[in-house]
């Protein structure tokens, strides 16, 4: 897989969210893809996608050796798990697996019993990872996980017997009215964050329980400006 690089560090506690080195001066924000571990030292883990021209994660993929240096501030951000008794609707693609992934493991840990449907969109089979991981979570759930991963660009050569398209139109399709008794946490790539809030929220889920964390990278901020 190298359009990904999945990260470990030795933080203390939930000591520091984005990461810079001596040759980059400008920072960049990654989400943990792991739950803290216990005690004062904890190995976390980042995935970190390689963007054409990115100035750190080309040198993340093709010139960081393993024992150098990373500084980082944090943690930022406000995705986590809210206190609730509804079931939780999950939409990642991409390193958006990541949040996803973290939030998921501190509830397993904290013993959450609230019902999970956890849609996934990648291009292709092979953009697909962490499956080990997610299927020993939904058998160690309590309650149901259901994991459906869903490819936009796969070859229609391939055998591939999964969903097909795009995540917010299997969702729309499969659970229908249902979306509306969801909370919504979801991570990745701009355009499928908007297109998946528009269907929850036509379907009726309020914004108060709408999770989303946008990555964006340059390109992104190039648009806008």
């Amino acid at each position: 897989m190298t359009w990904l690089r999945i990260v470990r560090a030795r933080l203390r506690a939930w000591f520091r969210h984005t990461v810079v080195t001596d040759e980059i001066r400008e920072t960049r924000s990654y989400s943990f893809a792991s739950a803290p571990g216990a005690g004062p030292v904890s190995v976390v883990r980042f995935h970190v996608r390689l963007v054409p021209g990115g100035a750190f994660t080309t040198w993340l993929h093709h010139q960081a050796r393993v024992g150098q240096g990373l500084e980082g501030h944090g943690p930022y951000g406000d995705f986590w798990l809210r206190p609730a008794a509804a079931p939780i609707l999950a939409i990642a693609g991409g390193s958006g697996m990541a949040p996803v992934k973290a939030m998921l493991e501190q509830a397993l840990a904290d013993g959450v019993e609230r019902d999970v449907v956890y849609y996934f969109g990648a291009r292709r089979r092979e953009d697909l990872y962490c499956l080990d991981d997610v299927e020993r979570m939904r058998r160690s759930w309590r309650g149901k996980l259901e994991f459906i991963p869903v490819l936009s660009g796969e070859s229609d050569e391939s055998d591939w017997s999964g969903a097909r398209g795009f995540v917010s139109e299997h969702m729309g399709v499969e659970l229908g009215g249902r979306i509306r008794e969801h909370h919504v946490y979801m991570c990745g790539p701009p355009p499928m964050i908007d297109s998946a809030e528009k269907i929850v929220r036509a379907c009726g889920v309020s914004p108060e329980h709408i999770h989303a964390d946008k990555f964006f990278d340059r390109s992104h901020t190039q648009q806008r400006g």
